[in-house]
Order: C-alpha cells, then sequence, then structure tokens
C-alpha cells in the first residue's frame, strides 16, 4: 500500500499547517524541547481554555537562531506561502 504524496502544503481554517509530503519527512518527530538542538519542526500552539489547537506553524531553529527558532513563511519545499496573517484592528 503506497501513501499519496501531497505535493503543496495547506493552510487549514486559515489557522493550521499541513505540510507537504517533503516538509512532513524533513521535520523532527517530536516537539522542541526549550534547549532543542536545531532541526525543522511543527509547533502546535493550544487554546489553555478548552484545550483545543489554536495555531500551528514550521519553525526552523538553526545557527544564531537555535534557542528561538523562526517561523518560515513560505516552505522551502513546495514554495507554497505557509505564514498566517494575524488580522489587527486599526487604533
Amino acid at each position: 500500500m503506497t501513501e499519496e504524496r501531497k505535493e503543496k502544503c495547506e493552510i487549514e481554517d486559515a489557522r493550521h499547517l499541513r505540510p507537504c509530503t517533503t516538509l512532513d519527512e524533513a521535520m523532527i518527530a517530536e516537539n522542541p524541547k526549550p534547549r532543542a538542538r536545531g532541526g525543522l519542526y511543527l509547533l502546535a500552539l493550544t487554546n489553555l481554555k478548552d484545550w483545543t489547537p489554536s495555531r500551528s506553524f514550521a519553525v526552523l531553529k538553526s545557527g544564531e537562531h537555535q534557542e528561538k527558532g523562526i517561523i518560515l513563511n513560505f516552505c522551502p519545499f513546495c514554495g507554497e506561502k505557509i505564514d498566517i496573517a494575524v488580522e489587527t484592528e486599526d487604533v
């Protein structure tokens, strides 16, 4: 049985990243620990009021940004925009 390869990343419900197959394969399986070494992770944020997933991002920890990491705007493999625009009100 062969798995279907997902060619492009998708943003589901304007909040959750569903990575393409190549990005998914490149990610480290477990969530990054505060002192984790470099790598590519899927960071999922959780709403603490009802314990539901609220957003997810692809995070790269490398070089000078190894401690905090960098949220990726575009998938390095399929080229799709994977950041999530935050809506703001004019003050």
